[in-house]
């Protein structure tokens, strides 16, 4: 593999095959919500353009955010100045929020994000609950998962799936939906363990796409006793240094395809070593 100090790395992929999709998830990519305001958009695009450099083709984005606008411009940057050959290169998660989502505008709020992003499709669209919105039920889902539905049969999703579900809102999508979540987005929190989850995500074909916010050493975080827990055997000398790089790692190693939400350049580049 190319050392990220030295340009392009190779992000491993991680398949997941269901009944109306393949899916090839780059296992390390970048999420844009949770982008600080404080940062100008040319700083933002400046970011998204420096990791694109690094390798990263995987990012996420949210509808009506204006970050659509700059991770658009940094995609067509991107492909004319012969960072990425093409936009199959790309792997593009959009994400919209349930709040946002009335059925009837779930369509024309995709066709709309599109535009602003200047692709013809996403290669994954989620739906996003609220997640500490105790009154949300699945059973008053249908509409909008329907209209989700429809998304993918038009052919500006490749795969639709959800975020924040847990076992038993998946358990209950599923016996009205004719297509499955492809995908089920969630936090990553320190010692975040849902082995139930995991499972269940996996015996149905269900991607599982973690996102963090981290911020390098966390002093609270005893990474070291977290190993041990974990089973995870890293050497004295290996490359993983930091208490996020070792998060992100066992993550991966539990099948999850990982999502930064930072445009730190040094956090970009710290976490492509977790996969040597």
């Amino acid at each position: 593999m190319t050392d990220a100090s030295q340009g392009s790395f190779a992000i491993p992929k991680i398949r997941r095959e269901d009944r109306s999709a393949v899916i090839d998830l780059p296992a390390l990519g970048i999420g844009t919500s949770s982008a600080p305001e404080k940062l100008e958009p040319s700083a933002v695009k400046t970011a998204i353009l420096y990791a694109m450099g690094l390798g990263y083709t995987h990012f996420q984005t949210e509808v009506s955010s204006y970050l659509e606008q700059l991770v658009g411009e940094a995609i067509s940057e991107a492909l004319q100045n012969g960072t990425v050959r093409s936009r199959d290169e790309f792997f593009i998660t959009s994400k919209i929020r349930l709040t946002d989502a009335v059925s009837d505008s779930i369509v024309p709020n995709l066709k709309q994000s599109l535009e602003t992003l200047n692709l013809g499709s996403v290669d994954i669209f989620l739906i996003e609950r609220p997640e500490k919105d105790s009154t949300f039920s699945v059973n008053d889902f249908t509409s909008a998962w329907k209209a989700m539905e429809e998304c993918q049969s038009l052919g500006l999703a490749n795969v639709i799936g959800v975020s924040n579900f847990s076992t038993e809102m998946l358990e209950s999508l599923l016996k009205f939906a004719k297509t499955a979540p492809g995908a089920n987005q969630i936090g990553m929190e320190p010692m975040w363990r849902d082995k139930k989850l995991i499972d269940y995500c996996a015996e149905n074909d269900i991607a599982i796409l973690v996102s963090s916010a981290v911020d390098g050493e966390d002093k609270d975080f005893d990474y070291s006793q977290f190993m041990e827990s974990e089973g995870l055997k890293i050497e004295k000398d290996s490359v993983l240094k930091t208490p996020a790089q070792v998060y992100f790692r066992w993550a991966y190693e539990q099948g999850a395809a990982l999502l930064l939400e930072s445009f730190s350049e040094q956090l970009m580049k710290e976490m492509l070593y977790i996969f040597q």
